[in-house]
């Protein structure tokens, strides 16, 4: 669960701090800053867990406008049972010649704020046995974060389940309107759009029989009224094609609707 976000020069947030709760509501004028919330956390996804340059998620634009400062700075905290993770990340943006530049100046992961299980000073990546003992220290660029390469090992376990954490992190604004039906390969994520929900459960359908199964009771439960089930048809030898099957008693033959036959409600 994702306790407390931190994000100080960053668009129209500066020294912001969130604390979620299990349910919330978040309503404001437009420009107040909701979908940045979550722009940050797909952003701080993308650095730890995908690996991608920090000039192409975190560019000089996306520094507060009225904000002079060079640097970034991010926290998150997930919580997990009785442990909780704090994540910190600061960016540093270049001036001059490298004013289009941007790299990683500091960053960490810690359990309860204390003991420290990785850090990078913008140098080298310092990786430390269960919080307790330096167990390695490497050189590394600070274009990309250290945290998204690091291989699954059993010394550092605590860490890559920090980033399994990260990585389960969802944001979802469904636009049924961009929906398409047809599948040329598997998603093991819903993107934010949800514009390809069809790979998406391609990949659940071959996966996660229990995932699916689960799904489709979601959908009759007052969802989709006379829904009974999902298909996958094929359609060309490379892509399949998301139908829904119904059922009703007042006619004599079961039906077929395909995703973008759908309401868009």
């Amino acid at each position: 669960m994702i306790t407390r976000l931190y994000i100080d020069n960053y668009k129209c947030f500066s020294n912001f701090t969130y604390e979620p709760q299990n349910l919330d509501l978040l309503i404001g004028k437009n420009g107040s800053g909701k979908t940045s919330v979550f722009d940050v956390l797909l952003d701080l996804k993308k650095i730890a867990v995908e690996g991608e340059r920090v000039e192409d998620v975190f560019g000089a634009s996306t520094r507060t406008a009225w904000d002079q400062r060079e640097l970034q700075t991010f926290e998150l905290t997930l919580s997990y049972g009785s442990m909780s993770f704090l994540y910190q990340l600061q960016i540093e943006h270049g001036q001059g010649r490298d004013a289009n530049r941007s790299w990683i100046k500091q960053e960490s992961v810690s359990i309860e704020g204390r003991n420290n299980l990785y850090s990078f000073d913008g140098e080298n990546v310092h990786l430390h046995n269960g919080g307790v003992a330096e167990d390695y220290v490497f050189p590394h660029r600070n274009e990309v974060s250290a945290l998204a390469l690091l291989p699954e090992r059993e010394d550092i376990e605590l860490l890559v389940f920090f980033r399994s954490l990260l990585e389960r992190i969802l944001v979802i604004s469904p636009n049924p309107v961009g929906m398409v039906a047809n599948s040329y390969q598997e998603m093991s994520q819903p993107d934010r759009n949800m514009k390809y929900l069809a790979n998406w459960i391609r990949h659940l359908s071959q996966e996660s029989f229990q995932s699916t199964s689960k799904l489709q009771e979601l959908l009759k439960d007052g969802v989709l009224h006379g829904f009974q089930r999902l298909n996958l048809e094929k359609s060309t030898p490379a892509s399949r094609r998301l139908v829904f099957n119904f059922s009703f008693s007042q006619i004599e033959e079961p039906f077929l609707l395909s995703l973008t036959q759908l309401s868009d409600g």
